[in-house]
């Protein structure tokens, strides 16, 4: 068994896609259809698309008429994540564990910042000024039919909540992360609405998209790797970095000690991943929430390469959320809200339903 930091660097522009397309499902497949005419990529790769890198990689016997050959099941597992199954978790060969993905420039590291960032705290001219994680910290208390809850003085609806990576050497943000492409095209099967605009991302020179990986084969670090992802198939090269099983802890917990924030009255409930919930659960027991979601739905790979989309379309909770819990939270407490809320046990195994803890302040 091996402990890896891999790092995913795109060669240009890439798409991040899911339900982003010009025609979109609706709840369900097989329900009426939607159109769009622009459409953006995800800024960051999906932890199912990461997966689904590693598992190239690892396919011993590639090709999708060799899908079914016992080394590929042994190295890699049977079958595409499902977010929709029912019954034992799932495995994936020698993958034993991802975490959920962040941005590296060398050794310094970049999270989503926590929406309960100020936005009203940074500067309002335009010139170059560094700007630094800033907690909102105006509470207000008030009693509603649900309870006890708080709300924030100092937040500005038209200033919104935060979209922005924070660097943990630091906490400042970082600007210029990404540049946008955008692409403008005819569709020429569609005589009356054929027009449309399609933005690609490029990720800044000598940044790249990295995780921690459990596997189980002790000599990655020995290739090179390139592997197409996104819409597109744009290249990605992957490269492996043994690392000490205690690299990923202390990752952890410098994330909790750089949001501490000695200003802040409440203690909190960062969402490092994207968190795949059951909404009518998750606020239970809350005071505050401040969140951004968007869809997801599973694609399957099946038997002779063909691709098929999940039933179902499911709404997650974004990387960055932040929740504020009714006192006290324990360990215990934690652990249950993040098993509660998953739709699956083995979400967490993929890099799903990361929170991490944040003590309030002095």
């Amino acid at each position: 068994m091996a402990f890896y930091r891999v790092t995913f660097t795109p060669s240009g522009p890439y798409f991040f896609g899911n339900e982003k397309t010009f025609k979109y499902p609706g709840q369900t497949v097989g329900s009426d259809f939607g159109s769009l005419y622009y459409i953006k990529s995800e800024k960051m790769p999906s932890q199912t698309a990461l997966l689904g890198a590693l598992r190239y990689i690892l396919m011993p016997e590639k090709g999708f008429d060799k899908l079914d050959k016992e080394a590929n099941v042994t190295a890699i597992g049977s079958a595409s994540f499902d977010i929709d199954c029912v019954g034992d978790a799932q495995t994936f060969g020698k993958i034993k564990k991802l975490s959920p993905v962040f941005i590296r420039k060398g050794e310094e590291y970049f999270i989503p910042t926590p929406f309960d960032h100020n936005i009203a705290s940074e500067p309002k001219s335009e010139e170059q000024k560094t700007i630094f994680y800033a907690p909102l910290n105006g509470y207000g208390e008030l009693d509603t039919i649900d309870g006890h809850k708080l709300y924030l003085k100092d937040y500005e609806a038209k200033k919104g909540i935060t979209d922005s990576f924070m660097s943990l050497s630091d906490n400042h943000l970082e600007k210029n992360l990404f540049e946008y492409d955008v692409r403008i095209g005819v569709n020429r099967k569609n005589h009356q609405d054929g027009f449309f605009k399609k933005e690609y991302i490029a990720l800044a020179s000598e940044y790249a998209f990295s995780i921690f990986a459990t596997i189980d084969d002790n000599s990655l670090d020995s290739g090179k790797y390139t592997v197409l992802m996104g819409q597109g198939k744009v290249p990605f090269a992957v490269s492996f970095e043994k690392a000490d099983e205690n690299c990923e802890k202390n990752f952890y917990d410098k994330i909790a000690e750089k949001l501490k924030g000695d200003s802040v009255k409440y203690p909190r409930i960062y969402c490092l991943s994207d968190m795949l919930v059951n909404e009518s659960g998750m606020y239970n027991g809350m005071l505050l929430a401040i969140t951004k979601t968007r869809d997801f739905r599973s694609f399957k790979t099946e038997n002779g390469g063909s691709v098929k989309k999940g039933m179902l379309l499911h709404r997650l909770i974004s990387a960055g959320s932040v929740f504020i819990p009714q006192e006290p939270i324990g360990e215990n407490f934690l652990a249950d809200w993040a098993e509660a809320t998953a739709k699956q046990k083995n979400a967490a195994n993929i890099g799903f339903n990361k929170i991490i803890s944040i003590e309030k302040g002095k």
